[in-house]
C-alpha cells in the first residue's frame, strides 16, 4: 500500500527516489533536476561535493546530440578514472542513451607503447593479408564497441601517428582498417580517454581540439576532508565484506590515512588497508567475528561487515530541509538563532556523527572563534556544523541570498569572524562555504557588539605574534575587539597591505581605524593605505600586549576616537611622519603594461636565482608611475633597478631597463652590470637564458600550427648549442630569438609541406661547405624525430643567418 502511494507521487513527480537499493525516497524540492541526474551514479563518493561539477560535464557531454561528445579525463595515478568512466558507462545504460547491449571496452594504450603498429591494428582492426601473420580479417575494438563506449587509457602513450589516424574517426566516425585503402567502416562508439600526464606534452593539439570535455580528478589529499572519510569507509567496507568480519580501527591509525598524501591515491590506499587486515586476520582465531587495526587499545572506529554504506540520505535530506526551514520563516536574527538551537535539539545527537570529524570540528571552533575572537562555544555549535560538514548540506539559494543582505547590512563584523572560523572547515564549494558562514554568524551573533566603530589592527614581525595578542585581548575582552596580521620574514608588503585594504573594505560602517605595529615594521604601510579609507587613521608604533588591550579596553567602551589618539600620543611612541622608502629591502621593481601576468611570470623566472637579501615586487604600471610621480628618488634607495615594457621619465635617475632590451647585447650587458655584485657570472648566464626562452617561448606559441611550442624549443636550443660549441662563438639574444622563431617555422613548414625546393647552382665557399656538412650533422637527430629532410635550400637559410658570426680561416 506504502509503495502504491509512493509510486503515485513520483509519477506527479511530487517526490523522487534513488537508484540504489533499499530505494530510498524525498520531496522534489529537496534537490535539483541536475541533482537527479547525479543520482544515478550511486555510491559514488563525492557526487554531490568535489565531483559534483565533474559529473555534471560529464553527464552533458553523453547527452549531447547526436551521440555525444568525447570525454578526456586526467589525474594522477590511483584517483579514479578508470571508474570514473564505468560509471558514465553505467549511467548512459541506465537512462537509455546507450541500449542494455552495449559494450564497454577498455584498451590501455601503455600495453603497446613500443609497438605502435600492433596498437593500430588492434585499435581499428586489419584486413586479411595486411602483414605477416594476418591470415583473417579482424574486428578491432573501434568496430567491437560500436553502439557502447571504448575507454582508451593511458593515452598518452598513442603514438603522434596513431593519433592522425584517429582524427578522420573523431570527425566522421568512418576509419580504414590496417590494410584497406578504399572502403571505409563506420563505427557509432563513444569515446572516453584518460591519462596522468600533461596533455600540453604528450598530446597533439588537433586531437586535443576533437576532444571538447576534458575533466581533471582530484588527488586523495585534495579532496574535502568529508569525502576521504567517506572513501576510508568504504574502502575498510569492501575488505570486512571480503572478509565476513567487521573491522575496527583505532584513532591514531585512521587519522594517518584521512591526512597523509598517498602517492599512489585510492590504489596505494586500497594496498595499505589490505595489507593491514591481512596482517590482523592471520593473528586472530577463525571464529572471531572482528580484527582490530592499530596499537592503540582504544578502537572508535567501527566498521560493521552487514553494515549499508552511505545509509543516512534520508537522514540528511530531512535534516537540510529542518535548517533551511529553520531560518527561513523568519527575518530576525535572534528568532532564527532559536529556531536552529530547537532544530539540533530535537532531530540529531553526537551519536549520529563521525567521531573524528565532530572532534575536529569542536577543536577548529576553540581555535578560531574562543581562542582567537573571545566566542564562547555551545555545544550545538560544534553538533550542527560538523553535521552540515559531514552531509555537505546548502542551504536554499533564496535563503542564501537574503541572509546574506540581512547579515551583511546588520551584523558585518559577526560575519568576519564567522568567514574566517568556516574557512578552516574545507566546504566543498562556494555555496557550502557560505551555507556554514550564514549559520554560524547567526548562531554567535548574540557574542558580537555590533556597535564598535572602531576598527583595530595589529601587524608585527614573526609568524605568530600580533595572532598571540590578538588572543589574549580578544579573551580578556570576552569580545571580538582587534584582528591582526603576522609577518613572515619571506612575506611581501604587498600582500600585507592587500590583507589589510581587504579588512578594510568588510567594515563600511567604521569611524575611525587603528593601526598597531611593531617598532620599524613597514613604514610605508601608512602611505599606502590612507589613501582607501574614508575615516581617521591612527598609526602606534608600540605594539605590545598590553597597549593592544588598553587601546581595545578604550575601543569596547565606546571612547571617542580623538580621545583614545590623545592618550596614545601622550603615553605611547607614535611616529607623526611615516616615510622610510619603497622597501627596506634591497629590491628590483618589475611593471608591465601588458599587466600583472607577464610581471609575475618574470618574477617566477627570475625568483630562483635570486638571494634571500632581494626582494622581487611586481606593480601595476600605473601604480608604478604614481610612486614615481608621488616620491623624492631617495624612496626608491633600496631598488637596484626597475625592468618595465616602457620607457621612464628622463630625469628619474634609478637604473631601469625595457623588458625587450634583454634580448639585445645592451640588455645583457645591463643585467649584468647591475647584478653581478649579487650573483656569480654563472648564475647571470643562466638567468640570460632563461629570460631568452621565455620570450622566445611566447613569440613561438603564438605562430605555431600543431607542434607543442615546449617541446619544440627544447630540440631548438640543443641546435644552437650545438653550432655555439662546434663556432666557439656566444650569440646574442636576438639573434637567438631570430633563430628560434626560424627553425622552429621550419621544422613545422617542412612537416606539413613535402615540396623541395631548388636553390641556384653556384660554387660554395670553403666555409659554407663546411657549414653544410656540421648542420646535417647537427639536424639529423631532429630529422629523424620529426620524419623531416632538411635540404640544402634551407641550409642556405640557415648559412645567411649565421654567416656573420662565423670565423674566417
Amino acid at each position: 500500500m506504502c509503495s502504491n502511494y509512493l509510486n503515485k507521487l513520483f509519477k506527479a513527480e511530487l517526490v523522487q527516489k534513488t537508484k540504489n537499493r533499499p530505494v530510498e525516497w524525498y520531496f522534489s524540492e529537496v534537490t535539483g533536476e541536475s541533482d537527479n541526474n547525479i543520482d544515478y551514479f550511486d555510491n559514488y563518493i563525492g557526487k554531490y561535493g568535489s565531483q559534483k561539477d565533474i559529473l555534471a560535464n560529464c553527464i552533458a557531454a553523453v547527452k549531447y546530440p547526436p551521440k555525444g561528445l568525447n570525454i578526456l579525463i586526467t589525474g594522477p595515478s590511483g584517483t579514479g578514472k578508470s571508474y570514473l568512466a564505468e560509471n558514465i558507462y553505467e549511467y548512459t545504460k541506465n537512462t537509455h542513451i546507450i541500449s542494455d547491449s552495449a559494450k564497454f571496452l577498455t584498451l590501455n594504450c601503455a600495453d603497446y607503447a613500443n609497438n605502435p603498429e600492433l596498437l593500430s591494428s588492434v585499435l581499428f582492426g586489419y584486413k586479411k593479408g595486411a602483414f605477416t601473420g594476418a591470415v583473417s580479417d579482424y574486428d578491432g575494438f573501434l568496430k567491437n564497441a560500436n553502439g557502447g563506449i571504448l575507454f582508451l587509457d593511458e593515452v598518452h602513450r598513442l603514438s603522434g601517428e596513431n593519433q592522425e589516424k584517429l582524427f578522420q574517426f573523431l570527425d566522421t566516425g568512418n576509419f580504414y582498417p590496417v590494410g584497406e585503402n578504399t572502403v571505409l567502416e563506420h563505427s557509432e562508439v563513444r569515446l572516453i580517454f584518460a591519462t596522468t600526464e600533461n596533455t600540453d606534452n604528450t598530446l597533439l593539439t588537433t586531437f586535443m581540439r576533437r576532444v571538447p570535455v576534458h575533466v581533471r580528478l582530484l588527488k586523495y589529499s585534495e579532496r574535502p576532508l568529508i569525502e576521504r572519510n567517506e572513501l576510508l569507509e568504504y574502502l575498510f567496507l569492501a575488505e570486512a565484506r571480503r572478509l565476513n568480519k567487521s573491522i575496527s580501527i583505532d584513532e591514531a591509525t585512521w587519522k594517518w590515512f584521512l591526512n597523509k598524501d598517498f602517492e599512489g591515491n585510492v590504489g596505494k590506499i586500497k594496498n595499505e588497508i589490505r595489507m593491514m587486515c591481512a596482517i590482523s586476520y592471520s593473528q586472530i582465531a577463525q571464529n572471531i567475528k572482528k580484527i582490530e587495526i592499530g596499537p592503540q587499545k582504544t578502537h572508535t572506529i567501527q566498521i560493521d561487515v552487514n553494515a549499508n554504506f552511505l545509509n543516512n540520505i534520508e537522514l540528511l535530506n530531512s535534516f537540510s530541509f529542518l535548517v533551511d526551514k529553520a531560518i527561513k520563516k523568519s527575518d530576525e536574527i535572534d528568532t532564527a538563532r532559536n529556531n536552529l538551537m530547537e532544530c539540533v535539539q530535537k532531530n540529531i545527537t553526537c551519536d549520529l556523527l563521525d567521531p573524528i570529524i565532530y572532534a575536529e570540528t569542536k577543536a577548529i571552533l576553540e581555535k578560531n572563534l574562543h581562542q582567537k575572537f573571545g566566542i564562547k562555544i555551545q555545544k550545538y555549535f560544534s553538533v550542527l556544523l560538523a553535521f552540515m560538514t559531514l552531509k555537505n548540506v546548502i542551504l536554499d539559494t533564496e535563503t542564501l541570498k537574503k541572509w546574506q543582505e540581512i547579515l551583511r547590512t546588520k551584523c558585518p563584523r559577526t560575519m568576519h569572524i564567522a568567514k574566517y572560523a568556516t574557512k578552516s572547515l574545507q566546504p566543498d564549494n562556494q555555496a557550502a562555504q557560505l551555507s556554514l558562514t550564514i549559520i554560524l554568524a547567526i548562531m554567535i551573533s548574540d557574542q558580537t557588539d555590533e556597535n564598535i566603530g572602531l576598527q583595530i589592527l595589529l601587524i608585527s614581525h614573526g609568524s605568530q605574534t600580533a595572532s598571540s595578542i590578538q588572543a589574549v585581548v580578544n579573551q580578556l575582552g570576552g569580545n571580538y575587539l582587534v584582528d591582526a596580521i603576522d609577518m613572515p620574514i619571506d612575506i611581501s608588503i604587498n600582500k600585507i597591505v592587500e590583507s589589510t585594504l581587504k579588512l578594510i573594505t568588510e567594515f563600511q560602517r567604521m569611524t575611525g581605524f587603528i593601526l598597531m605595529i611593531d617598532m620599524g615594521s613597514l613604514s610605508q604601510l601608512y602611505n599606502m593605505i590612507s589613501g582607501e579609507l574614508d575615516s581617521d587613521l591612527l598609526v602606534i608604533n608600540n605594539l605590545t600586549t598590553a597597549t593592544a588591550l588598553d587601546v581595545a579596553l578604550k575601543v569596547q567602551s565606546h571612547q571617542d576616537f580623538k580621545e583614545i589618539s590623545k592618550y596614545a600620543k601622550e603615553n605611547y611612541t607614535i611616529e607623526s611622519q611615516y616615510y622610510s622608502g619603497f622597501s627596506q629591502k634591497k629590491n628590483i621593481i618589475i611593471s608591465c603594461m601588458s599587466g600583472l601576468g607577464i610581471s609575475e611570470k618574470i618574477k617566477d623566472i627570475m625568483e630562483p636565482f635570486m638571494p634571500e637579501k632581494i626582494e622581487l615586487n611586481v606593480l601595476e604600471y600605473k601604480d608604478l608611475k604614481e610612486l614615481i610621480a608621488g616620491n623624492e628618488e631617495n624612496y626608491f634607495a633600496n631598488t637596484i633597478f626597475i625592468l618595465t615594457t616602457s620607457s621612464l621619465p628622463k630625469k628619474f635617475a634609478i637604473p631601469n631597463l625595457n623588458v625587450y632590451d634583454i634580448l639585445d647585447q645592451s640588455g645583457k650587458d645591463f643585467i649584468h652590470r647591475v647584478m653581478n655584485k649579487y650573483l656569480s657570472k654563472k648564475q647571470l648566464y643562466s638567468l640570460d637564458e632563461e629570460l631568452l626562452r621565455f620570450f622566445s617561448l611566447e613569440g613561438i606559441a603564438e605562430r605555431l600550427m600543431f607542434l607543442n611550442p615546449n617541446i619544440i624549443m627544447n630540440d631548438v636550443e640543443t641546435i644552437i648549442f650545438k653550432y655555439e660549441n662546434y663556432y666557439e662563438f656566444n650569440l646574442d639574444g636576438k639573434i637567438k630569438l631570430n633563430l628560434y622563431m626560424h627553425i622552429a617555422l621550419m621544422i613545422e613548414r617542412l612537416m606539413s609541406n613535402r615540396t623541395r625546393l631548388s636553390i641556384d647552382n653556384v660554387p660554395l665557399s670553403a666555409e659554407a661547405k663546411e657549414f653544410y656538412k656540421v648542420t646535417k650533422d647537427i639536424f639529423k637527430p631532429i630529422a629523424l624525430k620529426y620524419n623531416v629532410v632538411i635540404d640544402d635550400y634551407e641550409i642556405s637559410l640557415l648559412f645567411e643567418i649565421f654567416k656573420l658570426y662565423i670565423k674566417k680561416d
